[in-house]
């Protein structure tokens, strides 16, 4: 009758349908039993969660008293289905019913003392329907003692299994009126691939797999915002796996040892956290990066015009992923968190970064190895935290250094870092892509000394290259107008090495200041300001006087050389024995009008002192004399006048010793000084500085405007690498 009782009213109480498969009372031993019971969701058929049995044992005094008191209670075989729907629940009404009774006063409410209370082997499955995830559990257990309405704490053991994996073990207690918590739990192999669904709902993969392995203990309050923990957790095995199964992420162990966490004092105490075995893969798209390719992205977010909808990026710089890195830290890490932390050793060991840019005209690929990340003795009364690191890059080239972090913060910190031995042919992507030219030999050296003091950055940036080459000009839609290997051949020293000093500065909290592209703006404006003066550099680096490069000065007329020309030769023939990628152009220059004045003047003056009644010095070359004789010496004069047929007074002397000479020999006589002056430059270079021929080209400017402005012929010298 009592079976028949509860199915006829079943929905009036709960709402639900019940079926009932044996109920047993033995009066004399005062145990109740229920066996096959079934109850449906609400306005359902289906099961919302059935048991085998239910047995209780009543003690019979207590009843009398109006006190519930139990021996023993035990539930076998409980299945049970939990669904959540946003805030909702499919026990969500039971709930609501409970506390409508809870509005009706009880003026004494019931006395209970629950003793040996077991869920046997029991399973449940959860479904969040939004999400799409199920998680299944089963062989559950949950035993607890004794659980009375004085203290109402429920004090259980309680151990879960995953099918066909992990399991947790520990004990919970809980505190009805207080709502005080205590869990203490043993978790073995407990597999992430059951909450997938949840991290896929964010970003989409077609693996997401690890194990947890932990020993903890927390404590808290369900009412309160709060948490205090301890003991260690292990993840080991974790993968991050993108839809065409490429690798995005892969941990092999990462160890957490707790001494004490306390969100409420702010206290994050560690002993050991150590992270092994790391991989990254970054890429950076024609159209985002391949992580934010595979975001799942929600109408009315506002990221539905970000390039991750498949919208080409045009900006023509990309953060590089050590800033987004660092960025990510710094909004992580900048509020309290990093303040109130102490530590016995962080260490990231055997740490691999693998980036890809295929948003250049060629792909670029970079491997950063075996880095890693140590600090000790991180402790409250050190202002800085201290990391070394130490890794590869590209198989050669050793990374190296040391960063110590505030504790008020990222916003203040010192770095030391360096790299060592990396091959620049590797880069050579980016130098076609920003400078046109690739980079064919090199091996570089970069040190970066930098200080974070209130969020505002100052930086020292050493960049020393050895035997850089560069190839000629490529083809490229973005690559500099730079004449780029003319630049590094300047900036070469004696020994062929390059040396850059970039320094860097800017506010760092600054979402337009970006640290990559600021550097290679000043390295850009370090190309031009070089080869826009050449010279200047080169007078630099081989300490020589910046106007024996830029110019070759002869006198007007003259036909030998003297140390006055060898000086500038010399040194131009220095350099290019030491720079064997320059050459050179000379450009010859004079004006028509000052070499036929100068030739008439010499050679009426030749005839001059060639009379026998002019005194001359045997012991210097006639011609000199000839160049020093003033043109208004008084016997010149009288001999120019009685020699020059029609002498006019109103022309300046140039002019009467033109007429004198005859212009049609004059321009003779001008070509072969053109063509001797030309030649002692060529001879000299070629004979007496073995600088071969193809390292030099002199070219005739002297039918431009700028040669009308000249007073004696020069070769005006410019420097340019070989094609």
């Amino acid at each position: 009758q009592l079976k028949k009782y509860i199915e006829a009213n079943d929905i009036e109480w709960i709402g639900r349908e019940v079926k009932l498969g044996e109920i047993s009372v033995n009066p004399l031993t005062f145990t109740v039993g229920v066996k096959n019971v079934e109850i449906k969701e609400s306005k359902s058929n289906t099961n919302f969660m059935s048991f085998d049995e239910l047995v209780v044992n009543l003690d019979a005094w207590p009843l009398l008293k109006s006190k519930i008191s139990t021996d023993k209670i035990t539930l076998s075989n409980l299945n049970a289905t939990i669904i959540q729907n946003g805030t909702k629940f499919n026990f969500s009404d039971l709930l609501s019913s409970k506390e409508k009774t809870k509005t009706e006063k009880t003026e004494n409410p019931i006395e209970f003392n629950l003793e040996n209370l077991s869920i046997v082997n029991a399973k449940l499955r959860y479904v969040d329907t939004q999400i799409g995830s199920e998680i299944l559990l089963d062989s559950i257990t949950i035993k607890d003692q004794v659980f009375t309405s004085k203290d109402s704490i429920l004090d259980a053991d309680v151990f879960i299994h995953q099918p066909n994996s992990g399991n947790i073990d520990g004990d919970v207690s809980y505190n009805f009126k207080t709502n005080d918590y205590h869990i203490n739990s043993q978790i073995n192999s407990w597999q992430l691939a059951s909450f997938k669904k949840y991290v896929t709902s964010a970003i989409r993969l077609s693996e997401f797999n690890g194990q947890i392995d932990a020993n903890l203990h927390l404590t808290g309050n369900t009412s309160k915002d709060y948490i205090k923990s301890e003991g260690q957790i292990t993840v080991s095995n974790f993968k991050l796996i993108d839809p065409e199964n490429e690798p995005l992420i892969a941990v092999g162990k990462l160890f957490v040892d707790i001494k004490e966490i306390n969100t409420e004092a702010n206290i994050y105490d560690f002993e050991d956290i150590l992270v092994d075995n790391t991989k990254i893969v970054f890429e950076y798209l024609p159209n985002g990066d391949n992580f934010t390719k595979w975001l799942v992205i929600e109408e009315g977010t506002g990221l539905e015009e970000t390039s991750v909808t498949g919208k080409k990026n045009t900006s023509n710089y990309y953060v590089s992923p050590f800033e987004m890195l660092s960025t990510y830290v710094y909004d992580m890490t900048k509020e309290y968190i990093f303040k109130s932390y102490t530590a016995n050793k962080i260490e990231f060991s055997n740490f691999n970064f693998r980036f890809y840019d295929y948003t250049l005209e060629d792909a670029f690929h970079m491997d950063l190895e075996q880095v890693s990340i140590k600090a000790q003795n991180i402790k409250p009364e050190n202002n800085y935290a201290n990391f070394i690191i130490n890794g590869k890059m590209n198989k050669t080239a050793l990374l190296k250094g040391e960063v110590s972090v505030s504790r008020q913060g990222v916003e203040n910190m010192e770095v030391d870092l360096s790299v060592k031995g990396l091959f620049l042919n590797r880069f050579s992507p980016y130098g076609r892509e920003y400078t046109a030219h690739r980079f064919v030999e090199g091996i570089s050296t970069f040190s970066n000394k930098s200080s974070i003091k209130d969020s505002y950055l100052k930086s020292e940036n050493k960049l020393h290259v050895e035997s850089i080459v560069m190839s000629e000009k490529n083809k490229t839609k973005t690559g500099s107008t730079l004449p780029m290997r003319l630049a590094v051949s300047l900036l070469k020293d004696v020994n062929g090495n390059v040396d850059l000093d970039i320094p860097v500065e800017g506010p760092i909290n600054d979402p337009e200041y970006k640290f990559g592209k600021v550097i290679w703006k000043v390295v850009k404006n370090i190309f031009t300001k070089v080869v826009t003066s050449p010279v200047k550099s080169l007078s630099k680096i081989f300490k020589t006087d910046e106007k024996d490069l830029k110019n070759i000065y002869f006198d007007n007329g003259q036909l030998r050389l003297s140390p006055k020309e060898k000086k500038p030769l010399d040194a131009i023939a220095s350099v290019l024995n030491k720079k064997s990628d320059l050459v050179i152009n000379l450009t010859y220059l004079y004006n028509e009008d000052y070499e036929l004045d100068a030739i008439a003047l010499k050679s009426a003056k030749l005839s001059y002192l060639k009379q026998s009644d002019v005194i001359v010095d045997n012991n210097k070359p006639l011609e000199k004399q000839a160049f020093d004789l003033s043109t208004t010496d008084v016997g010149f004069l009288e001999y120019l006048k009685k020699i020059t047929p029609n002498f006019d007074e109103t022309i300046s002397i140039p002019e009467n010793a033109r007429k004198l000479i005859g212009i049609e020999k004059l321009k003779l006589e001008l070509e072969n000084v053109v063509a001797k002056q030309k030649e002692l430059v060529k001879t000299y270079l070629l004979e007496e500085k073995a600088i071969t021929e193809s390292r030099f080209q002199i070219t005739d400017g002297s039918n431009t405007e700028i040669a009308l402005n000249q007073t004696r012929p020069k070769f005006e010298v410019k420097f340019d690498v070989a094609e």
